[in-house]
């Protein structure tokens, strides 16, 4: 009898568990989709409070008229006019300023990764005494504003007679942290067993940077590249500092756009077709390389 009672009291538990079950997985499955929703909404709130000023501002290019028209998004009158005078303006030469901000971006770009991958090789692969209170003491300066460094900076290229060059826009912090991290910790996620094997095999440190780090860390550079290119090709304040008195020809693109509004004839449309113009190389960028930045993100801080 017992024998035959045990079976059918193993089984009676069992009868409520999927019901339960089912209910706890409904709770959880209604709470997620709670959660999902009001990520939704709050991801879309951030999202209109990002692109309704540059809706407002690709709009405002093509007014025909932008004082009687500037509170709408979309322009009651479409018009090319302010793009027409923008790049026909004599005293606007758009695509020299187009070409200074490339020259400078560039070189600014290549000397920084080439330091930035030196200094990341250095603390993220090459083991030496003292190695993390170094970068720890490297890192500690990206928590002081850039603003402060504003009278330093200005006092050494002065100091430099660099004021009006190119230089003077293109050495400054190329001794930035930020990306370098960025890099070293990618540097980091390379196998050790790579390296120990390239030793053995007789390779120096230098044959092992450019033959088995470097190819490895390929998104690492580019999400580096591009973030220091467009930090580079918008920065305003020190170039205004930089190139204060230089003919209209040497400014930057931002300075050329400033310099636009004038003094008593603010022009509101030509000044929103040059930032519109000033925003598409930057987003060309971004578009061809917003792969290697989500992998990157993926991927910082991984470590095999």
């Amino acid at each position: 009898m017992t024998d035959i009672m045990n079976p059918m009291l193993a089984q009676e538990p069992q009868t409520g568990t999927p019901a339960s079950g089912k209910k706890r997985r409904s709770k959880l499955n209604s709470g997620e989709r709670r959660r999902k929703i009001v990520s939704f909404v709050l991801l879309l709130l951030i999202c209109a409070v990002c692109v309704l000023p540059l809706l407002w501002a690709f709009g405002t290019s093509f007014k025909k008229n932008a004082l009687t028209d500037i509170m709408s998004i979309f322009p009651r009158d479409f018009s090319f006019d302010n793009y027409i005078a923008l790049f026909s303006n004599k005293d606007a030469p758009v695509f020299r300023w187009m070409l200074n901000s490339l020259l400078i971006s560039g070189s600014h770009t290549i000397l920084y990764l080439i330091i930035a991958a030196m200094a990341g090789y250095a603390f993220g692969v090459m083991e030496w005494k003292g190695r993390n209170v170094v970068f720890g003491l490297l890192l500690a300066t990206a928590m002081v504003p850039s603003i402060i460094n504003l009278v330093p900076l200005y006092g050494l290229i002065t100091d430099m007679e660099l004021n009006g060059n190119a230089l003077a826009l293109i050495l400054p912090g190329l001794g930035g942290v930020m990306y370098m991290m960025l890099i070293r910790q990618y540097f980091m996620s390379v196998p050790k067993e790579l390296v120990e094997a390239a030793q053995m095999e007789g390779a120096g440190m230098f044959r092992i940077f450019i033959s088995i780090i470097v190819p490895l860390c390929k998104s690492a550079f580019m999400v580096a590249a591009m973030m220091t290119f467009i930090g580079s090709w918008n920065d305003y304040l020190w170039p205004s500092v930089a190139l204060a008195g230089v003919e209209s020809q040497y400014l930057t693109l931002p300075l050329g756009i400033a310099k636009l509004l004038g003094d008593n004839n603010i022009q509101y449309g030509m000044t929103m077709a040059g930032a519109i113009t000033s925003m598409i190389p930057t987003l060309i960028v971004y578009l061809i390389l917003q792969n290697k930045v989500i992998e990157s993100v993926a991927n910082t801080g991984s470590k095999s």
